[in-house]
């Protein structure tokens, strides 16, 4: 694929033209691959590049949204939100070396839920440095990465409980087609790229065979269809956290601050947003936890929503007290 002369002004305007016509049928803006490689070695130039074309794009639709792949470290590509762009893929969460991977499959305190939850707040601070309204895009998979569920071994409460973290963070959230139902894919990209598990019949209409360089792909987790019945399932893990998010804006929009709890194998945040405030709580500790923090202000607040491992399990507030299955998140509202 031949590389584009972005400093050539005729190329820009024809490039203008292009995005105009999309954002006119009706795009709501784009994503943008590879922006470290627009001027390979040079972040000055490709920052400014994202400007131009960030610019552009909100003069023809001031509430289009674009988001930028950058695969680098964390200093490096949170320094393109210096170009105004809403999003930037957040790669310090992906991979098997990111931060929700390492939280839950190493161990020390550099990976505790203490540790998940500074991080969250790190992440929010380094961006509002760097952008003017900055929106967070964590992600833990892609099409290019090795995908989660064999990250955690298949072990279906890891896979659950990343998709968890994942969706308790602030920002836009980006969840890799699959992530849904635990799909197996990793190695060569056709791989990693495998078509949708959408159902157990893989000869129903509308199925494909995927690309003709692909491995045959054992799933070890059933197809959607299948999911979609079972209330334990993946896939309705995803679908109760999705929705605690939706009904909660103060998760996407909000202002987090971390809470420190005695034991840092559970960690709580706040989200601030409109004047009403939301705490996160967690626990991965690996065994149900009983939480009294006066920190926290337990008799104060109220059990907004919680995700457990099992719909048969509860999380409890009482007297004061924060009772939590292993690896659940509640989500508490009050003063």
């Amino acid at each position: 694929m031949p590389d584009l002369d972005l400093d050539n002004e005729m190329l820009r305007r024809e490039l203008e033209k292009v995005a105009k016509f999309w954002l006119d049928e009706g795009a709501d803006g784009f994503r943008l691959d590879a922006a470290k490689e627009y001027f390979s070695g040079s972040t000055d130039k490709n920052i400014e590049v994202l400007a131009w074309f960030t610019d552009y794009c909100k003069s023809v639709k001031p509430d289009c949204y674009l988001v930028a792949e950058v695969w680098d470290s964390f200093t490096a590509y949170t320094k393109y939100y210096q170009s105004g762009i809403d999003s930037v893929f957040d790669f310090t969460l992906a991979q098997a070396d990111g931060k929700i991977a390492k939280t839950l499959n190493a161990d020390g305190s550099q990976y505790s839920a203490a540790s998940f939850a500074q991080a969250v707040v790190t992440i929010q601070d380094t961006l509002k440095k760097n952008g003017i309204s900055p929106i967070d895009a964590p992600f833990i998979a892609n099409h290019d990465l090795a995908r989660n569920a064999g990250v955690y071994g298949y072990d279906e409460d890891k896979i659950k409980l990343a998709a968890g973290l994942l969706l308790s963070m602030p920002g836009s959230p980006f969840v890799y087609y699959g992530e849904e139902t635990g799909m197996t894919g990793a190695g060569t990209d056709p791989d990693k790229r495998a078509p949708m598990n959408w159902v157990a019949d893989t000869s129903a209409a509308g199925m494909t065979d995927g690309p003709p360089e692909m491995d045959t792909q054992e799933n070890q987790f059933p197809a959607l269809d299948e999911q979609l019945n079972d209330a334990d399932s993946i896939a309705n893990y995803y679908k109760r956290a999705l929705r605690i998010r939706n009904e909660n804006p103060q998760i996407a929009r909000g202002t987090v601050t971390a809470i420190a709890l005695s034991n840092t194998e559970t960690a709580a945040l706040t989200y601030d947003y409109n004047g009403q405030t939301l705490m996160a709580v967690y626990n991965l500790t690996g065994k149900a936890a009983e939480i009294t923090d006066e920190v926290l202000e337990l008799s104060d607040k109220q059990i907004a929503n919680y995700l457990t491992l099992s719909t048969a399990e509860e999380v409890v507030l009482q007297g004061g007290k924060l009772t939590m299955p292993a690896g659940s998140i509640v989500y508490l509202s009050g003063n």
